[in-house]
């Protein structure tokens, strides 16, 4: 009989994560005899004693008992049979057979345990480019980040404890999957944004003053800390509510929000509804990362229009076009005269 059998099938029956296949045969080879009987109640006594029937504590059990074996030299040991025992095998060779067998089980849960808490949670980092918004970035909880260019996030390879930590800086939008237990917390600067489970564009910058969350489901908590992570200030922000975090006077104010233009860099779509053209041009330096300069009086000018996978180009020859201006182009700087 192969050896791993001996103590694999009967670890597994033990801890309940075997097949009812693997399940039949242990209780078919209990039935056997008394004496098979007497070796699964030593593994039993010893499993009960230990302290180590948590389920946190069961990693991958083949792994564990692999390496067990390589570091004790188990194929070394005598067999112990796992079928009708010989009746020349003593009462007291029994004893001895089955205490050593009960005291190897034990250090092989042991290091199972071991191994368990051994294990360091690896932390990762992304850096997005201008191609990154094609390809979200799907974390171990299930939840998509979809990035827009030079932004950063840092988090664990899973998720380990009472909380989902990430920390972030740049741009991106959030669809996080739902978890009242394990509740998600996202660090930008002395900002925190705590979540359950919802959808929302967070925008940090570095050349900017403000931190910004669009809500688009669910609730959020976002607030300000100091050093020692006590909460400073905080808001609760509902659906179509915007978030506003000063850097500068470092006040945390919201606002409604009545479309969908701040997160334009990922759709490609920009929808203006009488709006003043100051307001337009803002957005389309945060949309396309260009730079405008403003040389003529534009407060009377408002913009009705809808753009779709435009280019930024495309768009500025159309104010000629609607307001008469005259608008140079050129390597990312615009100038209105």
């Amino acid at each position: 009989m192969n050896k791993d059998f001996n103590i694999q099938l009967l670890v597994s029956y033990l801890t309940g994560n075997c097949s009812k296949e693997e399940q039949k045969q242990v209780e078919d080879w209990l039935s056997e005899s008394p004496q098979n009987k007497e070796i699964m109640e030593e593994y039993r006594t010893v499993w009960s004693s230990s302290g180590l029937n948590d389920s946190d504590c069961l990693i991958n059990l083949d792994r564990a008992w692999n390496e067990f074996k390589a570091r004790t030299n188990f194929d070394e040991v005598e067999e112990v049979k796992t079928r009708k025992l010989s009746p020349v095998f003593k009462r007291r060779s029994f004893i001895y057979k089955a205490a050593s067998i009960a005291a190897m089980f034990l250090l092989a849960v042991s290091m199972v345990f071991v191994l368990n808490n051994e294990k360091q949670v690896q932390i990762l980092n992304y850096t997005s480019d201008a191609a990154s918004y094609q390809n979200p970035l799907v974390l171990s909880d299930g939840t998509e980040v979809t990035f827009n260019d030079n932004s950063n996030l840092t988090y664990p390879e899973y998720f380990k404890g009472e909380l989902r930590n990430l920390n972030f800086h740049g741009e991106a939008f959030f669809n996080v999957t739902s978890n009242p237990d394990k509740p998600m917390i996202i660090a930008t600067d002395n900002v925190r944004v705590k979540i359950l489970g919802t959808s929302f564009n967070l925008r940090n910058e570095k050349d900017s003053d403000i931190i910004t969350i669009h809500l688009e489901e669910g609730k959020v908590l976002f607030y300000s800390v100091d050093e020692n992570e006590q909460i400073l200030e905080q808001i609760k922000l509902l659906p179509g509510e915007l978030g506003i975090y000063n850097k500068k006077n470092a006040t945390i104010t919201k606002e409604v929000f009545n479309n969908s233009n701040y997160k334009s860099w990922e759709t490609g779509t920009l929808d203006f509804v009488n709006a003043p053209l100051d307001e337009v041009i803002k957005t389309l330096e945060k949309t396309y990362n260009v730079s405008v300069n403003v040389n003529v009086p534009i407060d009377s000018y408002y913009l009705t229009a809808h753009y779709s996978h435009k280019s930024p180009n495309s768009i500025f020859d159309s104010f000629e076009m609607i307001f008469g201006l005259k608008i140079d182009q050129k390597d990312g700087i615009v100038n209105i005269n």
